[in-house]
């Protein structure tokens, strides 16, 4: 049980210091899963079990933003886990300035043949707000009842609970929501995903082609969903051409990335403003093209607006020109003089 709680108290405290503050389609903060073991005693085998959990944690000084989703499993004997997830509830209660209540409250009730039930999982995923250290209090309960037939009263066995006390220092994930139209579009890829595979990138997209000029190699690279091809990774700072079958809205999740970043090549370069400490202000204001050029050295900046169709571009000292800032999310056309 010890090494259970502990589990839930790392990934719980990283899991709410991150922020969901937004500026444009930036959040800082990020989601990933809670989750709570509680192992019984001795296995309970061929019945009907009824179980309940509940939990609270108070979480100071960070707070949770919201709840994503919840899963209940039994867990069966050899591992094996049973979705029985129904009537689950959170709330989030503030108690103070600084520190918030999340309660936790599940029940489950179902007939087992032939398999032992030796516990109860419950799988969390929340967003949260903060960076900084994580003060993390908590006690949960699991109770329960069995009996060999449906018709038989129910007997309690005894309640299995615990609680604690740790702080664990956390840190911001990024996550970044691309609005894509139907058709061409430029996308840029202004962070460091968690798992930079394309397939996994654009998983459950209305996606059908993503292409990225590799401005040093002098070649484009190139991937289709189902097939494959030469591109299979993407970094931050990389610009891309997607086609969307329909209008949705792309989540990237990942790291701040680390400016300056890499250098542009000489002639074009088709790039993403990255969202790293020194990039801007705050994550998610824009970068201006004159600071943009002044540190890395370009001379003109083309982007396509797909809701307009036109181009937009920026020339240094060009009265006439039409883009004004670069946005996170988005790619551009960049030229660095030979």
């Amino acid at each position: 049980m010890g090494r259970a709680v502990l589990t839930l108290l790392v990934l719980l405290a990283a899991l709410l210091a991150a922020g969901a503050h937004a500026q444009s389609s930036v959040y800082v903060g990020g989601t990933g899963s809670v989750v709570i073991d509680a192992g019984f005693s001795r296995p309970v085998e061929g019945a009907v079990v009824q179980l309940q959990l509940s939990a609270a944690l108070y979480v100071s000084p960070v707070s949770v933003a919201s709840v994503e989703g919840v899963r209940v499993y039994l867990v069966l004997e050899g591992g094996r886990l049973l979705d029985v997830t129904g009537n689950v509830s959170v709330s989030v209660e503030q108690v103070n300035f600084t520190t918030q209540r999340v309660d936790i409250a599940s029940e489950a009730a179902i007939v087992i043949r032939q398999e032992a039930v030796t516990g109860l999982r419950v799988e969390l995923t929340l967003r949260g707000v903060g960076k900084g250290q994580a003060v993390v209090a908590y006690t949960y309960t699991v109770a329960g009842a069995v009996s060999l037939m449906e018709s038989m009263p129910a007997m309690p066995f005894l309640p299995i609970t615990g609680s604690g006390r740790t702080v664990v220092e956390v840190a911001d994930t990024v996550t970044l929501q691309v609005r894509l139209a139907a058709g061409w579009n430029l996308v840029g890829v202004s962070v460091e995903p968690l798992d930079p595979r394309v397939e996994a990138v654009f998983e459950g997209t209305p996606v059908s082609a993503v292409y990225y000029y590799n401005a040093s190699a002098g070649k484009w690279m190139y991937w289709v969903p189902g097939s494959g091809g030469t591109l299979r990774e993407l970094h931050a700072g990389m610009g891309l051409w997607v086609y969307a079958g329909e209008p949705f809205t792309l989540t990237i999740t990942g790291t701040p990335a680390v400016e300056p970043g890499p250098g542009l090549a000489p002639g074009w370069n088709l790039v993403a403003p990255l969202l790293g400490t020194g990039s801007q202000p705050y994550p998610g204001d824009p970068v201006y093209p004159a600071e943009y050029c002044a540190k890395y050295g370009c001379t003109a900046i083309y982007y396509y607006d797909p809701e307009e169709n036109r181009w937009l571009f920026w020339a240094p000292g060009n009265p006439a020109s039409t883009l004004l800032a670069l946005q996170p999310g988005k790619a551009y056309y960049v030229y660095r003089p030979w």
